[in-house]
């Protein structure tokens, strides 16, 4: 069973982006994640430079962009985005502005999201990007809206949820987003996933990756699990 370990942690971008966060906390969280051999780890702009060096040639290094609301202008994201990109990440979480799509302004919220995937795989063609679309606000006319247009754009991954949203991502979310999203597009699920079984489902569902804060707490289940 210990496999189910491997399994686990090789789907996992295992994040931090608590408030709360010294050094100690930091190094910490990046030691024992490449020990577990996590796919990623999630880290706020700032921290990507300070583990640079720990995590390169062992586990990939992920930032985000606009966390956690996405409220501002796309120039100010590509400049979030490079400064993440020189510090060093492998790979982009970019939270798309949900309000133009709440709020109807369907051109906007294509034009923001064909700006940054242009640029930012134009300039910088080897960065993974996931795009997060808060999914747990949106109707589901408006997640068909989102959907058509990220497969049209064609980022790396659509991801389900920054984790601040009114609920986490459920099963029935990702069934729904998997079976309409292009086949070439990942699928990033996050929010609320605290449980192995939790984990285990939305894989079973459809997701190719699990972002989660309790990433620790979801492999120590599947460490127990093996025994």
């Amino acid at each position: 069973m210990k496999d189910l370990v491997k399994y686990v942690a090789e789907k996992l971008d295992n994040t931090l982006l608590s408030i709360d966060v010294d050094r100690d906390k930091l190094i910490n969280f990046v030691e024992r994640s490449v020990d577990y051999g996590v796919r990623a780890v999630v880290l706020h702009p700032y921290f990507i430079g300070e583990v640079a060096d720990i995590v390169r040639g062992t586990t990939r290094l992920c930032s985000v962009v606009a966390f956690p609301y996405g409220f501002t202008g796309v120039g100010v994201k590509i400049r979030e985005a490079e400064y993440c990109i020189d510090k060093g990440v492998d790979e982009l979480d970019i939270v798309l502005n949900t309000y133009l799509l709440r709020a109807g302004l369907v051109d906007k919220f294509r034009d923001e999201s064909y700006l940054l995937r242009k640029y930012i795989s134009s300039e910088y063609g080897d960065i993974t990007l996931k795009f997060i679309v808060e999914v747990t606000l949106l109707s589901r006319e408006e997640l068909d809206t989102a959907i058509s247009i990220i497969n049209d754009v064609g980022p790396d991954f659509f991801k389900t949820s920054t984790g601040h949203g009114p609920r986490g991502t459920t099963v029935d979310d990702v069934k729904y987003i998997r079976g309409a999203l292009d086949k070439g597009i990942g699928l990033k699920a996050a929010g609320g996933i605290r449980e192995l079984r939790q984990f285990l489902a939305l894989v079973e569902a459809g997701a190719d990756i699990i972002g989660a804060s309790r990433g620790f707490d979801i492999i120590r289940e599947a460490v127990e699990s093996s025994k």
